[in-house]
């Protein structure tokens, strides 16, 4: 949805990665890992998967093995690997492998040392996260203006409770997008307005916008969604409608 991480509120710390059906050993998490894992971690490969367009690795990452999968990448066991931008999935069944994961983290990006890869829109066709980022720093929101009928995205947070359930209308700015998520394409976006914790709205959306873009979306608003593995959500506009502004 791999992630991702999709980057979303009130997250919860992971619980330890296990697949009973691995040749290696998967060990209880430590104390200390499950909360580093929810960002990031590195270790040595015990295991690898390639399959079209990704890869999945068991790392030991000293303090546990977890299993993790991401963009394609040549990858052998005793490869030293940074695995980066995660989002836990619990239960998770591949299809193309017909195996079931207990856990397995969707990663943005699994790289050797010095040697990054990162996905694309056409690389988590396969159902993997596809994630991209332009540092808010160089986002430029005195353009947005917003829509006839519409809210500003602080509106959206303060009005949450009377908007729950219904169509609402909004403009900004796409800060992240993460692609093929449980079959959803996730934006987020935001328009100058509200402050930490209310200036950034996730959508859901088979729209493919880049960040950068400035678009206008409409759909339901959902208020404290949460859809698992952790991922809770304070609004959430579903299914959105997206409009690219030129």
């Amino acid at each position: 949805m791999l992630f991702l991480s999709i980057g979303c509120q009130n997250k919860k710390p992971a619980t330890c990665p296990v697949d009973k059906n691995s040749s290696g050993a998967v060990c209880k998490m430590q104390s200390g890992l499950s909360q580093a894992a929810t960002t990031g971690f590195s270790g040595i490969v015990t295991e690898t998967i390639n399959t079209a367009g990704y890869t999945y690795v068991l790392v030991d990452t000293g303090k546990g093995k977890v299993w993790a999968v991401g963009p394609g990448i040549v990858v052998k066991q005793g490869d030293t690997v940074v695995v980066s931008g995660l989002m836990p999935m619990p239960n998770y069944k591949s299809k193309t492998l017909n195996r079931t994961f207990d856990f397995v983290y969707f990663a943005g990006s699994i790289s050797h040392k010095g040697q990054l890869t990162s996905n694309s829109p056409s690389a988590a066709g396969h159902g993997m996260m596809g994630s991209s980022v332009v540092p808010l720093a160089n986002m430029d929101f005195s353009g947005i203006k917003k829509p006839p009928q519409g809210k500003t995205v602080a509106e959206l947070f303060a009005q949450k409770d009377e908007l729950v359930g219904k169509k609402v209308m909004f403009a900004g700015k796409v800060v992240k997008a993460t692609f093929k998520i449980l079959g959803k394409n996730w934006l987020h976006i935001q328009d100058g307005t509200g402050a930490s914790g209310t200036n950034d709205v996730t959508i859901t959306t088979d729209a493919t916008n880049k960040p950068g873009e400035s678009v206008v979306v409409e759909g339901i608003l959902s208020k404290d969604k949460d859809i698992g593995a952790g991922y809770k959500y304070t609004v959430l506009i579903e299914n959105a409608n997206v409009t690219l502004v030129k």
